[in-house]
């Protein structure tokens, strides 16, 4: 029986090199993005993983039979990326700032695995028969966000493409995944632009500055976050039911993030917790609009945990561990 078989689809998945290097130790398969020179800190990797629906989680080398090899894992994964992929709209036209009409900027969105299209040599010749260039200039800032520009644009048009990139990684609700700004022919990636380090160092200033002026913004009402919490006994397990709320989304997301890490290291293996743990965010006027941005960060939060209980649930046999979920109620409360 091959691996598919067991686990379900398995998908490439674009992480930062940070990630890489946090992850690869303990055996989870990653694999360098570019296979060219360039300095190691703005490579991204490639990760595997099998989507089950609510979560994804991760491959690691014990897991493959001896006779699959890494290429047909990863044409495999491209495979079902496709499959994924098609029901998007494809690549459409994108208004990237107030000057656009000059500039013809391309985006695939709608799907959680859009940033992987550029492993796809096949979606990627879409978008050269949409921009009708044989050069492609491709930015990957954040998961889910792919954008692409015809490579042979004059300087100033090149330069409105980096910053607007650049701002997407800097300050994306998304989890970052690349800074650079790719070149694409006949569909595969063949290399990278060089000279856009001044232009990042700029943005990564700007984005800094405009932190700081939100954290004096905010008074002690919008920092406040109540957090309640209960036990439920179930026949597979226990369920461990957690309530957040506060004003600032920012601050509420960062409070969930602690907590949640909290309970994944005291829980690793040590205590009786075996059952689900359920994040359910209340909703207050404050933070209504905001709901995007707080499903987006979720997702990927809920993705890391579950990584780390697969992981523990790969080790001892005394291990017992957990799976996160969380919910955006529909009720809105406010602080009291």
């Amino acid at each position: 029986m091959s691996y598919k078989e067991v686990h379900g689809a398995i998908f490439p998945l674009l992480k930062s090199n940070e990630w890489a290097e946090q992850v690869e130790p303990e055996g989870t398969i990653v694999t360098p993005f570019f296979s060219g020179t360039i300095e190691p800190h703005r490579n991204p990797f490639v990760a595997y993983c099998y989507d089950m629906g609510e979560n994804v989680s991760f491959l690691r080398k014990k897991d493959l039979h001896d006779d699959i090899e890494m290429e047909s894992l990863h044409l495999q994964s491209l495979d079902q990326l496709k499959v994924a992929l098609a029901d998007t709209t494809g690549w459409q036209q994108l208004n990237f700032d107030e000057d656009s009409e000059d500039l013809e900027v391309i985006v695939l969105s709608g799907n959680y695995y859009c940033s992987e299209a550029i492993l796809s040599p096949d979606i990627m010749r879409r978008a050269h028969n949409k921009l009708n260039s044989n050069l492609l200039a491709v930015s990957i800032p954040a998961r889910g966000k792919i954008f692409a520009i015809d490579g042979n644009v004059v300087e100033e048009s090149f330069h409105r493409f980096v910053l607007a990139s650049l701002r997407q990684y800097y300050n994306s609700d998304a989890t970052p995944i690349s800074s650079v700004i790719w070149k694409v022919v006949d569909g595969k990636v063949v290399g990278f632009f060089e000279g856009t380090e001044s232009l990042e160092d700029a943005i990564e200033d700007e984005v800094f500055e405009s932190f700081e002026d939100e954290d004096e913004n905010i008074d002690e009402k919008t920092e406040a976050v109540q957090v309640d919490g209960v036990v439920v006994n179930e026949d597979d397990g226990d369920t461990l039911n957690l309530t957040f709320m506060a004003d600032n989304w920012e601050v509420l997301i960062s409070t969930v993030e602690t907590v949640s890490q909290s309970i994944a290291e005291r829980y690793n293996g040590e205590d009786a917790l075996s059952g689900r743990v359920n994040i359910i965010i209340i909703s207050t006027p404050l933070i209504k609009e905001y709901s995007n941005d707080i499903v987006n960060s979720m997702n990927e939060l809920i993705e890391f945990l579950n990584q780390q209980m697969t992981n523990i649930g790969q080790g001892p046999s005394e291990s017992k561990p957990f799976i996160f979920n969380y919910e955006l109620s529909s009720e809105i409360s406010t602080i009291e």
